[in-house]
Order: structure tokens, then C-alpha cells, then sequence
């Protein structure tokens, strides 16, 4: 679905991501984990094109883009085929839940309002927000905002969903609800591939197809869930499970 080589960026002479070969199929959760400033969030933001990597080559199914040279037109396309569920939310102050579910489906997606109406509306009752459909992120608590950009992403019906670190900015006892979400989501979905920057070892352990250990702007290792976080061969990895006192 998406092959990534030979990935790079840097920042102020500081290499952020050095050469990062990665790759997720349909349908694929993938969930990346690793120490505070590993590149996760800028890898993340790369894919999604938010960030233009200084070299290397991204191939979505077929779209293939050669960095640094980036075509706009190119970067759309990208755009319309992910979405991205950040961590501090990024809803419209200005708008309500449903306007902000609505937004991008009228405005980018070219859907007809009565359409995107409906789908906002299904989504609002499946994540148990319905009532709150006219309240604006202000007056949501920090879960609730999250599960609304959750309910945004799902409803551009996109072949990759990101998610970056989706609950750190969450009060602890609001993480489990979010968790919950999205491992329905996961669950459930249909031809979506997730990419989930994560630090709930537990969480990637129970929704991952495969798991990525990045420190330092590089992944380190990968494999299945048993082999990253049960059964760990690599000494830095062992170590940075005891750190986070996972198992």
C-alpha cells in the first residue's frame, strides 16, 4: 500500500529521520513506539506530507514521490488518501463537533452537504457524542475533543489513518475511553491501514499487527507483537520496556 526508502530530514543541521525504509499493506496497524525524540511525530508528518522530507522516495500505491522536488498537485493527492488525528486535538475553535466533522467532507472532499450531514451524524452517535453535536471544542473535555477529531478522520473514509500519540494529552482517567475507540475502529475497519504513534505498550501490543522500535531518527527494529514487547531480543529495546515498566 505505502513504501517508504531511504527517508531523511533534517532540522538546523540536526538529523531528525536518517534514512528510513517502511513499509504498511492494506489493512495493516502498525504501531511505532520508542523513546521522546525518536522522529516519531515528524515521521508521522512526513507520510502525511505535513513535513517535507530532505530526501527519499514515498510510494502510495503507485503515486510515487521523489524529495525534495514535490509537485502540489501530489501532495493533494497524498492528503486525500490519509487523515491524521493529532495530539492536541487541531478541531476548529470556531466551529461546532459537526461542523468540524462536516468541514472537510464539504470543503475538501467535494461532498454535498445533506451527505455530509449524515455521515457526521452517524459518526456523532457511534462515538456517543450526538448530544454534544452543537458544543464547540471549549466545552468539550479533552476526550471528547479527541474522539470528535477521531470521528473527522474516520469520516473521510481515508486508505490510512495516522494517529500521533492520541492520548498523551488526555487526563489519565479519559485514556482508557480513547484506547477503546480506536481499537474499534481498528477492529472494525475494512480496507484502512493505521500508523499509530503510541506510548500505551499495552494498547500496541493488543491492536498491532506489527510493532516499530524507532530511537534516534532510525528504526531500530520491528516484528509482531510477541516479538517486540514479549519476547525482545535487542538489549536497548529490553531496556526501554523496563523503563516504561511494561511486563
Amino acid at each position: 500500500m505505502i513504501e517508504v526508502r531511504n527517508l531523511s530530514q533534517s532540522i538546523s543541521k540536526h538529523k531528525i529521520l536518517d534514512n528510513i525504509d517502511f513499509s504498511v499493506a492494506k489493512g495493516e496497524v502498525v504501531s511505532i513506539i520508542g523513546p521522546s525524540g525518536a522522529g516519531k511525530t515528524t515521521f508521522l508528518r512526513c507520510i502525511n506530507l505535513l513535513n517535507t522530507p530532505d530526501q527519499g522516495v514515498i510510494d502510495f500505491n503507485g503515486k510515487v514521490i521523489n524529495f525534495p522536488r514535490v509537485k502540489m498537485k501530489d501532495v493533494l493527492e497524498i492528503r486525500r488518501k490519509t487523515a491524521m488525528v493529532f495530539q492536541q486535538y487541531a478541531l476548529f475553535r470556531n466551529k461546532t463537533a459537526f461542523q468540524n466533522i462536516t468541514e472537510g467532507l464539504v470543503v475538501a472532499r467535494k461532498i454535498d452537504k445533506e451527505r455530509a450531514n449524515e455521515i457526521a451524524e452517524n459518526l456523532l452517535k457511534k462515538v456517543g457524542l450526538y448530544e454534544k453535536r452543537n458544543a464547540y471544542p471549549a466545552e468539550l473535555s479533552g476526550g471528547q475533543q479527541q474522539r470528535i477529531g477521531i470521528s473527522r478522520a474516520l469520516a473521510l473514509d481515508p486508505e490510512l489513518i495516522l494517529f500521533d500519540e492520541p492520548t498523551s494529552a488526555l487526563d489519565p482517567e479519559l485514556v482508557g475511553d480513547t484506547l477503546e475507540l480506536i481499537k474499534n475502529v481498528a477492529a472494525t475497519r475494512v480496507k484502512q491501514a493505521m500508523i499509530v504513534v503510541t506510548h500505551e505498550m499495552q494498547f500496541a501490543h493488543d491492536v498491532s499487527d506489527r510493532i516499530v522500535f524507532m530511537e534516534n531518527g532510525a528504526i531500530l527494529d520491528e516484528g509482531t507483537p510477541r516479538q517486540i514487547l514479549e519476547n525482545p531480543q535487542n538489549p536497548r529495546i529490553q531496556n526501554f520496556l523496563k523503563s516504561v515498566r511494561y511486563n
